[in-house]
């Protein structure tokens, strides 16, 4: 069981790495990354159902303390990355000066989580990007 763990944490520190690279993609505004990462941890959780298990919490009842708290610390890096790109937005006047980044931040985060615990609870039959030029247009800051 500890093997599964550490083999699912792997592929967490993979898709890490992944997310970062959104930053690294020309021709999309620091928005566009923002719902690009949004739907990147969308995407990852379709593709592995069984860490979305361990993503939301469902999955790690009797797993050590150690396998919780980097649980915690994925989606804390997520949410970090998230704001630092919605900060770059405000700074390139794609969004304006005074939007709290930390708040709409929260909220995409808590999208996630709320969509990754949707796709378990549904015995993986509801995608978490279901609906998501629905959600896109929900989340985009562009009328803030």
């Amino acid at each position: 069981r500890a093997r599964a763990a550490l083999r699912a944490l792997k592929k967490l520190v993979c898709f890490k790495s992944q997310v970062s690279e959104l930053d690294a993609v020309e021709g999309l505004t620091y928005t566009q990354r923002a719902t690009a990462k949004v739907r990147a941890l969308l995407e990852f959780a379709e593709k592995n159902p069984g860490l979305t298990r361990l993503m939301t919490g469902e999955a790690l009842v009797f797993e050590e303390d150690r396998v919780q708290q980097y649980m915690t610390h994925v989606i804390s890096k997520a949410e970090t990355s998230v704001r630092q790109t919605l900060k770059l937005a405000v700074v390139n006047r794609e969004i304006a000066a005074d939007t709290n980044v930390a708040r709409c931040a929260e909220v995409y985060v808590s999208f996630v989580t709320g969509r990754w615990l949707r796709f378990s609870q549904s015995g993986f039959t509801k995608r978490p990007t279901e609906g998501w030029s629905f959600a896109e247009a929900l989340l985009s800051l562009t009328e803030l």
